[in-house]
C-alpha cells in the first residue's frame, strides 16, 4: 500500500490539514480534541510517510506531541524551509490551505528525517504544553476580570447605587 503524506498548517485557532495523494483538505480546531479528531481520520501510523508541521512559536507543540505519542512520524520544520520549497515549486500564493498542501508535498518530495523524541524531550514538550494551557486559562480569567471592571465602571458612571453593584457582583460570582 502506498504511503500518505500529511501537511498541517498550524495557527492559534485552527489546524489546516492536507493529505496526499488523496488531496483531502479539512480544517480542525487547534485543540486536543481537534488533534484527536485528526488522529481518528488518519490511517495506521505505518501507512503515513510523514506528518509535516511548521514551527510556529509553540502553537504546534500540542499537535506534534500528541501525534508523536500516537506513533506517527512527525517532523517539525523551519518555516523558511517550507517557504523556500514553495518558491522552488512556483507556488506563490500564501493561504492556510496552500501552506498545508505545500507541507504535505515537502514531506513526500524531500522525506525529512524523523527524529525520535527521547524521553527527556517528550517530558520537556509535555511541560511546555502544560504551561501553555495554564497561560491560556490565566488569559481567559484576566479577560473576564477586565470585562467585570468595565461593567462596574459603567455602572458607577451611571450613578448606580452601591447596593445594586454588590447585587450584580454576587450574581456573577
Amino acid at each position: 500500500m502506498s504511503q500518505i503524506w500529511v501537511g498541517i498548517d498550524v495557527c492559534k485557532a485552527w489546524l489546516d490539514v492536507h493529505i496526499r495523494p488523496e488531496q483531502r483538505i479539512y480544517r480542525l480546531p487547534n485543540t486536543e480534541s481537534g488533534v484527536k479528531e485528526l488522529i481518528s481520520q488518519l490511517p495506521d501510523p505505518t501507512e503515513v510517510g510523514r506528518i509535516i508541521l511548521e514551527a510556529t512559536g509553540g502553537m504546534e507543540l500540542t499537535s506534534a506531541l500528541t501525534l508523536h505519542q500516537a506513533g506517527f512520524p512527525v517532523v517539525v520544520i523551519n518555516p523558511r524551509q517550507s517557504r523556500n520549497f514553495a518558491k522552488a515549486t512556483n507556488q506563490l500564493a500564501k493561504t492556510d490551505k496552500v501552506d498545508a498542501k505545500i507541507l504535505a508535498f515537502f514531506g513526500e518530495a524531500l522525506r525529512p528525517e524523523v527524529r525520535t523524541m527521547a524521553a527527556e524531550e517528550t517530558r520537556q514538550l509535555n511541560d511546555l504544553v502544560t504551561r501553555r494551557r495554564g497561560k491560556l486559562k490565566k488569559v481567559a480569567l484576566t479577560a473576564c476580570m477586565h470585562k467585570l471592571l468595565i461593567i462596574l465602571n459603567a455602572m458607577l458612571k451611571q450613578k448606580t447605587e452601591w447596593r445594586k453593584v454588590a447585587e450584580v457582583t454576587n450574581e456573577l460570582a
